[in-house]
């Protein structure tokens, strides 16, 4: 999907997604697979994800990113001005075998805040 100017709004991707925009936000209210977003200048907001990859590029926007408690997380998150947090807890990751779920977020001028999905797990 691309788009130059507006807004994106999903409710739910249940194969692999590619979102490519320059001006406006994307929100996606659950991803089942993997899901590539790449932005200008927009937010992200992916409200549920558990399995497959996440790939965000923002040059000036924030990315959030709220995954499924119990799933198997790597990581490898950076903003170059912006803030990055997380309020995943260790403790909340499932045990024992593969990684679920791969993130890889960049982001030149916003912050990225990974958090705790209210979703039940699948």
């Amino acid at each position: 999907m691309n788009t130059v100017s507006g807004d994106v709004e999903l409710e739910s991707v249940g194969g692999e997604a590619i979102i490519i925009l320059v001006s406006g936000d994307v929100r996606v209210h659950e991803a089942a697979a993997s899901i590539e977003v790449k932005s200008v200048s927009g937010d992200v907001d992916l409200e549920s994800v558990r399995r497959g990859e996440v790939r965000l590029q923002s040059v000036s926007g924030d990315l959030t990113i709220a995954i499924e408690r119990g799933a198997r997380l790597w990581m490898d998150v950076a903003s170059l001005s912006g803030d990055t947090s997380s309020e995943l807890d260790v403790s909340d990751a499932g045990s024992g075998g593969d990684i679920d779920l791969r993130v890889r977020a960049n982001s030149t001028s916003g912050d990225i805040r990974l958090l705790r999905s209210q979703r039940a797990p699948a």
